[in-house]
């Protein structure tokens, strides 16, 4: 029967009740076999109530005797998948006569959810529809039935897609990446989760799982150090023949503290010594994300009202990747080296205490409801500002806003912060951001261990 997590004790399993590591639930492992048939399968009670788990698992315990006693139950004619949901939530799939649904009514129950229940912005709702589930539908059609895609079919269409060149865009000629592979392959997979947890279909996602992605041909690029330092790079790229004008010429690289104060130096001088007010605007944003690493989109958002002079402290607001985007905050220290006064000294001038600060845009007037549209302009504005300064230096091709967020990072972790640290001053939300960056960690020990052996300290 079904029973909560056991753990073995004098070589025998006992019940134990297990808590999610992620969440104050209880969960059920059900380890039954109907038919032969091993299910195999977890249940997160949703609850941290122990009598409120318990009665989710006598509800479970009775759906199975049932089943079992019954062999003409149409259960017993369900997919693995579909017999895995009905004995968790008792559920029956729906059948095909009546009850199926083409491929372009799926994207568009799914695509209608993200915009009007997951308040996703225009642009990004827009890229799913034109880019990722378009491509699909072109090559299963609009009236393919969802309940008809197998796995082999799921392959044979990654497989068609790695193999044909891209037609536009800075990628043009190339054949797609692995990640963009996956780009589409979870676009396609997402739907299909929406309908079973939102409309509950019963679709079986195991067809979705051992897709195999296609690489493509290795290129010079890949002999390229990852994550060092932008003068390495640049004698990296004299040493293989590469322009630094090139696409990927810069991918996957930091400032050191040296070239940090050297960039700073070159547009204090450029842009902050200037007098214009639109210059000094420009070079106060780039102090203010050299000394957070905050997002283009969250700089854009800022106005007097959010800084506290005194303690060198701004409040960001609108965090991108949070479940509760609209009300979220998080309180970043910019006040950390001698040209944060370039900073204070800004938004000292600015009277307006609901102006945004770093964009030329109008004052807020609604700081939840904010338009994605033109949130999306103003951030752009910033984009356009930066490649302008940049043009003409040697850092045309290098430098860009989420550079200086890598580079706060491996500053970081080269002062070895712990992660905990990191994430409280970066404003990551949990430890999948803090992986992303373990390529610097790495980089940090290969460092470490070098320095171990140059001093003789071992």
């Amino acid at each position: 029967m079904a029973d909560f997590y056991k753990a073995v004790r004098n070589g025998e399993r006992v019940p134990k009740l297990f808590r999610s590591k992620k969440r104050n639930q209880y969960k059920i492992r059900i380890n039954d076999s109907i038919n032969g048939i091993n299910l195999n399968t977890s249940l997160m009670t949703c609850t941290d109530n122990l009598h409120e788990a318990k009665s989710v698992l006598r509800t479970i315990n009775e759906r199975l005797y049932d089943l079992k006693k019954n062999h003409d139950d149409e259960f017993h004619s369900y997919r693995l998948n579909e017999k895995r949901i009905f004995v968790k939530t008792g559920n029956r799939p729906s059948k095909d006569d009546g009850n199926s649904i083409t491929l372009q009514s799926a994207c568009e129950l799914y695509l209608d959810y993200m915009k009007t229940v997951k308040k996703r912005a225009k642009k990004y709702v827009d890229g799913l529809e034109d880019t990722y589930l378009r491509r699909a539908l072109e090559h299963f059609g609009k009236n393919f039935v969802v309940q008809d895609l197998t796995h082999k079919k799921i392959q044979a269409y990654t497989t068609k897609y790695a193999k044909q060149s891209i037609k536009s865009g800075k990628n043009i000629g190339s054949l797609p990446s692995i990640d963009t592979q996956e780009k589409y392959h979870n676009a396609l997979k997402s739907v299909f989760e929406h309908l079973n947890t939102k409309h509950k279909f019963g679709l079986n996602l195991e067809i979705f799982a051992g897709v195999d992605f296609i690489r493509p041909k290795a290129t010079v690029f890949e002999e390229l150090e990852q994550w060092c330092s932008f003068e390495e790079r640049r004698k990296q790229l004299s040493e293989l023949g590469i322009s630094e004008s090139e696409e990927n010429a810069f991918k996957n690289c930091v400032f050191s503290r040296a070239e940090l104060d050297e960039f700073v130096e070159f547009f204090k001088a450029k842009l902050w010594d200037s007098g214009s007010v639109a210059n000094k605007r420009f070079f106060a944003s780039l102090i203010f994300m050299i000394n957070t690493g905050c997002r283009r989109s969250s700089l854009a958002r800022l106005r007097k009202r959010d800084f506290k002079l005194d303690y060198g402290e701004a409040t960001l607001f609108r965090l991108k990747g949070r479940g509760d985007r609209q009300w979220n905050r998080h309180t970043v220290t910019y006040g950390v080296n001698p040209y944060s006064k370039y900073v204070d000294e800004f938004v000292q001038t600015t009277e307006d205490e609901r102006a945004c600060l770093f964009a030329e845009a109008d004052s807020w007037q609604d700081e939840v409801n904010i338009d994605e549209d033109v949130d999306r302009k103003n951030a752009e504005s910033l984009t356009r500002s930066f490649k302008s300064a940049v043009e003409g230096t040697k850092w045309h091709n290098a430098a860009h806003f989420h550079r200086f967020r890598h580079t706060l990072a491996s500053l970081l972790l080269n002062a070895e912060y712990s992660q905990e640290h990191i994430k409280a001053v970066i404003g990551w939300c949990d430890d999948s951001m803090v992986k992303r960056y373990s390529h610097i960690q790495r980089r940090v020990a290969s460092e470490t261990i070098k320095k171990a052996f140059a001093c003789g300290s071992i």
